[in-house]
């Protein structure tokens, strides 16, 4: 398998991604509950662009900044590419994006999450950072290769979770070769969420801080 076919940040437990249904969106809610691929990263990046265009227009309109996007996140993550190309545009977008987890966050799930303006997580809600899964065949020195660019895009993963959470290095080196499910306060400690969701009342997000 070629490199460029295939390099994969996904939750090892995922199942078939047969039935997950499309990214969707409400007003300036967007609801992520899917797998990371080509198709659903270009669905979600465009629903990005389309609720930031109306929400600019919005604030041009009633003269301030407060609104913002609010991303729903359920997903055992997919493609490297797919989740990478989602971060690149999320740090782009002009308004606040506010991140919910809710259910998991896994593997390319979690590294798009990072780009949220403010992280929230549901208390009873997962994520997962691990190393990457890829595979190759052909001669020795493209497969030397592989490993290589494998190594690169493994360094990537570990800048963007080195500048948004709370992980040392070595303690990421130490995290990423297991699958080990972090919960809410775990999250919480380790800086991947800011806040984890109150079960009694609607989390209130005061515009000025975002």
């Amino acid at each position: 398998m070629n490199l460029a076919e295939s390099v994969n940040y996904v939750c090892p437990l995922m199942g078939s991604t047969d039935t997950y249904p499309d990214p969707m969106r409400v007003e300036r809610d967007i609801y992520f509950y899917c797998s990371f691929t080509t198709k659903t990263a270009l669905t979600l990046i465009k629903l990005l662009k389309e609720v930031e265009a109306s929400l600019v227009t919005a604030n041009k309109k009633n003269k301030h900044d407060r609104d913002h996007i609010t991303l729903h996140l359920n997903s055992p993550g997919g493609e490297l590419y797919s989740g990478l190309a989602v971060y690149g545009v999320m740090i782009a977008i002009k308004v606040p994006i506010v991140v919910m987890i809710e259910g998991i966050a896994c593997s390319a799930a979690s590294l798009i999450a990072m780009a949220g303006t403010k992280r929230f997580i549901h208390p009873h809600s997962f994520m997962l950072v691990h190393q990457l899964s890829s595979g190759a065949s052909g001669k020795m020195t493209e497969i030397e290769g592989t490993v290589r660019n494998l190594r690169e895009f493994s360094r990537t993963t570990k800048d963007i979770y080195l500048k948004h959470t709370n992980f040392t290095e070595d303690e990421l080196e130490n995290i990423l070769p297991q699958d080990i499910f972090l919960n809410a306060a775990k999250c919480k400690e380790k800086g991947l969420v800011d806040d984890i969701i109150s079960q009694k009342k609607l989390y209130e997000l005061d515009p000025e801080n975002l």
